[in-house]
């Protein structure tokens, strides 16, 4: 009887233990927090503003290489110069996508006396769809504008713009240039939503709330890309880097599967 016993309270342990390592289990793989991404996406981003010098084929080359060693997945251009039909000029656009093998996306600016300007989107993920967000309305002294690129991230579509938003703008003036910027992320059921540029200040700007801004870490930047707020798309990392062309703005965002 002795023996019974105690083989008893054996088994009856080892089924309690085994109960519980199974309910350990089942709570790991549903919470959110423990689920690994399903792909990470590198997005940088370079405004050329500030940049007086012509852009040569050699420093087209050197972003190139960095994108390359920094394995950058999709990147944000904006104030782009561009001479169509001169061939003393490099164009910025087709050079760089002829070196990285990225898909394009531009949105132009202006175009007077064959000088445009404009912001662009590479992408080494198919683009299936872009289009220009004008700020006219908004009292945009330097035609100021956005483009609207729709990437095939292989879980979703996933929408990066690469925006030039307008100078000395007031607090009524950005709130309205995001409504425009945003509009499309409302109507979709799982937005995957990215914006890079040059961003406002947060001491002279608070975002919508379902916005939030990328911290770069030790910087002293302002934040240059902000996401949407979605469990499916997290920011993971974000830091710059010096290149020929100017400061470069890195960011590792994790994509998951909506559940």
């Amino acid at each position: 009887m002795k023996n019974y016993t105690v083989t008893l309270l054996l088994s009856c342990a080892m089924f309690a233990s085994f109960i519980s390592g199974c309910s350990s289990s089942r709570i790991e793989t549903t919470n959110p927090e423990n689920r690994k991404p399903e792909m990470t996406l590198r997005v940088a981003s370079l405004d050329l503003a500030h940049y007086k010098k012509r852009i040569e084929k050699k420093d087209i080359a050197q972003l190139a290489k960095t994108l390359k060693d920094q394995n950058i997945d999709a990147l944000t251009v904006q104030n782009i110069s561009r001479y169509p039909g001169t061939s003393t000029r490099i164009d910025f656009v087709d050079e760089l996508a002829s070196r990285t093998g990225m898909r394009t996306a531009f949105g132009e600016m202006s175009n007077v006396n064959g000088h445009q300007t404009g912001n662009a989107v590479f992408s080494l993920y198919p683009v299936l769809a872009h289009s220009v967000i004008s700020f006219d309305a908004e009292s945009s002294p330097l035609f100021e504008s956005a483009v609207q690129a729709n990437i095939d991230a292989g879980i979703g579509s996933l929408t990066l713009i690469s925006t030039q938003l307008p100078q000395k703008a007031d607090s009524t003036v950005l709130e309205n240039c995001f409504k425009k910027l945003t509009a499309n992320a409302g109507e979709q059921r799982n937005p995957l939503f990215i914006l890079a540029g040059n961003l406002p200040s947060l001491e002279n700007f608070t975002p919508s709330d379902n916005l939030e801004p990328i911290d770069i870490e030790e910087s002293a930047f302002s934040p240059v890309m902000w996401k949407i707020k979605n469990p499916s798309l997290k920011a993971a990392a974000a830091n710059n880097i010096k290149t020929s062309l100017g400061t470069m703005i890195i960011s590792q965002f994790d994509l998951y599967r909506p559940q």
